[in-house]
């Protein structure tokens, strides 16, 4: 009897073990859902190179760009899924959108993307946590200023844009963890506000 053959490698399977690693990222029934928490996993994994960023003794500069274009994603996710999940639920309910469906499916632009984010926050009137996430027009600023940064979330991806030019200046330079702080208490006000669209989703349309 020929010996068997090994398994073909596979980056992407099931293995049986008890340290709970097997995931199912894209498990639901509405995937619109789905973006609140891919919000979330970058922005995490932002915060998590920070941490152990922290705890050494310095960090080389090509560190940098991986971390800002983690927070960026986790800000573009936010806003969409805040645009997605409030524009589903309005029209559920039969009240104007926000009409920003076209720009949260094509457009990478975080400055575009707000106005469509603000108006489902005041349809629902959530309301932000100012004590812990500080102001609001503030949270706005800050991923304003990001998106100026990176307007097309190329910047922090690649050295160069389509045009094969530097996506920065050779003096563009910061502190990460100013930075990081920053955004990430932004953003951490965007996830609050995603968990009130869900509730409303929840209060409307499974009750």
């Amino acid at each position: 009897m020929a010996d068997a053959k090994p398994p073909k490698p596979s980056l992407f399977r099931y293995v049986h073990n008890t340290d709970a690693s097997n995931c199912f990222p894209f498990m639901t029934e509405n995937p619109i859902e789905a973006a609140h928490y891919f919000a979330r996993g970058f922005h995490d994994a932002a915060d998590n190179l920070i941490v152990g960023m922290r705890v050494g003794h310095g960090f080389p500069d090509y560190a940098a760009p991986p971390i800002v274009f983690l927070y960026r994603h986790a800000a573009e996710l936010y806003l969409k899924s805040v645009i997605w999940n409030g524009d589903e639920i309005l029209a559920f309910l039969q009240k104007p959108l926000s009409g920003g469906k076209a720009t949260a499916t094509s457009s990478h632009s975080l400055t575009k993307l707000i106005p469509y984010a603000e108006f489902v926050v005041k349809a629902f009137g959530l309301k932000w946590n100012e004590a812990e996430r500080g102001q609001f027009d503030d949270s706005t600023a800050f991923i304003r200023e990001l998106d100026a940064a990176d307007p097309n979330s190329y910047s922090f991806r690649y050295p160069v844009d389509t045009q094969g030019k530097a996506s920065q200046h050779t003096t563009f330079g910061f502190n990460l963890f100013v930075f990081a702080e920053q955004i990430s208490k932004a953003l951490e006000g965007w996830w609050n506000l995603g968990l009130d669209v869900e509730s409303v989703r929840e209060y409307h349309m499974l009750g």
